[in-house]
């Protein structure tokens, strides 16, 4: 678990984290599992509940991506999000 805030959103009862990767490209994105964010906290404080964000608004769509999860954050691209050993490894 960090010890300062960063973006997160909570999917199935496990937080995952803003990757520090680059965003991924809309071509390698398989769109036929979506689901979509359904609330937001503010950044002072991670999500609690499943399918919500202290980053993403609700409604940003996302998708099962590699060991995390791919959220629609930018125009041309997808935002990944990966539980904290996983980030921690530079994934």
């Amino acid at each position: 678990m960090p010890s300062a805030l960063i973006p997160a959103v909570m999917i199935d009862g496990v937080t995952y984290y803003l990757s520090q990767g680059y965003p991924i490209p809309d071509e390698e994105i398989t769109l036929d599992q979506v689901d979509y964010t359904e609330s937001e906290v503010s950044l002072g404080k991670f999500p609690e509940k499943d399918k919500e964000s202290n980053y993403a608004p609700a409604g940003t769509p996302y998708v099962k991506y590699g060991k995390g999860y791919a959220l629609k954050m930018e125009e041309s691209g997808w935002t990944l999000f990966l539980v904290w050993e996983e980030r921690l490894k530079g994934e």
